[in-house]
């Protein structure tokens, strides 16, 4: 397997806790992250949620605050899939409803 260029963008579909996890878990490793939700302003509120649990791990002394500022700099919320097509790897995590 190749390993994914750091400056290259990962891209998250669904925002639930999985997705928002993930999300987190590519931004602490050095990647920008684009996030994507079908429903309009979910990704927003999704990055804000991040946000908030980045400074709670700055708050507990596992995060310093500038890879705190890094990571929410790599995040970037967006409105529509076409501007997910310059991603190296776009993982899916939308919530299924059965």
């Amino acid at each position: 397997m190749t390993a994914i260029d750091l400056t290259s963008p990962v891209a998250v579909v669904g925002t639930g806790t999985m997705g928002q996890g993930i999300a987190q878990v590519a931004l602490t490793a050095g990647h920008p992250v684009l996030l994507h939700d079908a429903l309009p302003g979910r990704a927003r509120e999704a990055a804000e949620a991040i946000g908030a649990r980045l400074d709670r791990l700055v708050a507990k002394g596992r995060l310093g605050a500038d890879e705190r500022d890094a990571a929410r700099a790599r995040l970037t919320p967006v409105e529509h899939l076409g501007e997910l097509a310059g991603c190296a790897l776009v993982v899916e995590a939308v919530l299924e409803r059965l």
